[in-house]
């Protein structure tokens, strides 16, 4: 069992983030996360505790402190041999979307290499995670510059999210990175067929939004580099209508 102390600081961390207090939180959990002699690194309550906070954090942008809970809870976790892999999958996952949020790409990715090897060993109760864990994945590929690997991945990730749900909007942004990787590697036309299908779903699916922004600006980029003028215009004119109506959303 971890020592009261220990309790007591998780437990504060716990009610001043369930209150509001977050910045609170993130200092009481750093105390707790002070504490290591053997029995409490080792602790199970403690770790799905910290787990717990780390999932908590990240929901309020604190990836720093996130990180930091789920690698508590990882440590000790993936020596259980009761924990199931998808559990321990989703994570290492989180864990490593920490570090994609803070732009940390090298270490994010032998994170979600991991993630990926532990859902492979789930078999099928891990499938409705694989899609973004395979985007993840694909994502710190293409952070690192490493081009051909992220393609391989952005499609694998696109084949699962449509294999599971069709016509979906992990899909339609997926595609929009896929179109970003082959733009990257100058593969315009194919960039050009995979941003048109992402566009296509945003426009159908809620109109204006910060998703179909991003997708007509990375469509813009790509018709920019190809010195597509005509195009490029017409793209740029649908961008500013779609960035005015979320001005007026904001309002």
């Amino acid at each position: 069992m971890p020592t009261e102390l220990l309790q007591e600081k998780i437990a504060a961390a716990i009610a001043s983030f369930n209150r509001g207090g977050h910045e609170q939180a993130e200092a009481f959990c750093r105390q707790a996360l002070a504490f290591k002699e053997p029995s409490e690194l080792a602790d199970r309550w403690a770790a799905e505790a910290f787990g717990n906070l780390g999932m908590a954090f990240m929901s309020v942008a604190k990836f720093s402190t996130a990180e930091l809970c789920l690698e508590r809870c990882i440590n000790v976790l993936e020596n259980d041999k009761n924990i199931h892999p998808s559990t321990l999958a989703q994570l290492i996952s989180n864990r490593a979307s920490c570090f994609l949020a803070e732009e940390k790409f090298a270490e994010a990715l032998p994170l979600c290499e991991k993630a990926w090897g532990v859902a492979e060993l789930a078999g099928k109760s891990s499938d409705e995670q694989r899609p973004v864990f395979l985007s993840n994945l694909a994502s710190a590929y293409y952070k690192l510059e490493r081009f051909r690997e992220a393609e391989c991945y952005y499609k694998l990730a696109i084949e699962a999210a449509e294999n599971i749900w069709g016509d979906h909007e992990l899909v339609a942004v997926t595609q929009n990175n896929l179109a970003n990787c082959c733009r990257d590697q100058e593969k315009y036309e194919k960039a050009v067929e995979l941003y048109k299908l992402s566009i296509a779903y945003f426009t159908d699916n809620g109109g204006a939004s910060p998703d179909l922004a991003f997708a007509l600006n990375s469509y813009a980029d790509c018709l920019r580099k190809m010195g597509n003028e005509p195009e490029l215009a017409k793209v740029t004119a649908r961008l500013a209508e779609v960035e005015e109506e979320l001005e007026l959303q904001a309002d």
